[in-house]
Parts: C-alpha cells; sequence; structure tokens
C-alpha cells in the first residue's frame, strides 16, 4: 500500500519486493536495482516479524533467508536496530578497499 511516498506491505497483502522476487528469473542480485527503477531509495525490514511468517508458513518462499542474505549483500545499511529491524539504503554498497591495500 502507498501513503504518500511510502509503501508497506503485511503477509496478506504482498509488497513490492515480493512481486519482484516472483518475477520468472528473478535474481537476488538485481532486486534492489529493479526496486530503484519502481522510485524507492531506502527500505526497512523487520527480521522478527520475518521469522514469524517464515514459522508459521506464510512467508513467501522466494524470500527465503539464502536469497534475503544475497539481496542485503547488494545494499547498504544505514541503521540496525536491537528490535532486529534494518534500514537500508538501495544503493549498492560502498566499494571496499582491496585486501593489504
Amino acid at each position: 500500500r502507498i501513503y504518500g511516498n511510502t509503501t508497506y506491505a503485511t503477509v496478506w497483502g504482498r509488497g513490492p519486493l515480493e512481486r519482484i522476487a516472483a518475477e520468472p528469473g528473478s535474481d537476488p542480485l538485481r532486486w534492489a536495482e529493479r526496486l530503484r527503477q519502481l522510485g524507492y531509495r531506502f527500505a526497512i525490514f523487520d527480521f522478527g516479524m520475518l521469522d514469524r511468517w517464515a514459522a508459521s508458513g506464510w512467508l513467501d518462499p522466494n524470500l527465503g533467508p539464502d536469497r534475503m542474505r544475497a539481496f542485503l549483500g547488494t545494499v547498504t545499511l544505514i541503521q540496525s536496530f536491537p528490535s532486529r529491524w534494518i534500514l537500508v539504503d538501495l544503493s549498492p554498497p560502498p566499494a571496499q578497499p582491496p585486501a593489504g591495500g
């Protein structure tokens, strides 16, 4: 659902990430790029809620742990919270200097 410039998703009302993940040939390494193409810059994830959905069998299998880890490796972490929420910038993470250099 969109309110102004904000979109949120629930287990009952799937959001843009779930639609992208369900596209044929969807690659988690391209999800952030697809979200940016749709006009998104930031995202918040509640891993406590995602774990509850998974335990209940409600989590979209396209958003399983391996795929989410791959996706999160393509974004920039802004803040992690004790409540197991994270805020990410959908821009690629800054380049890392070469090892030993």
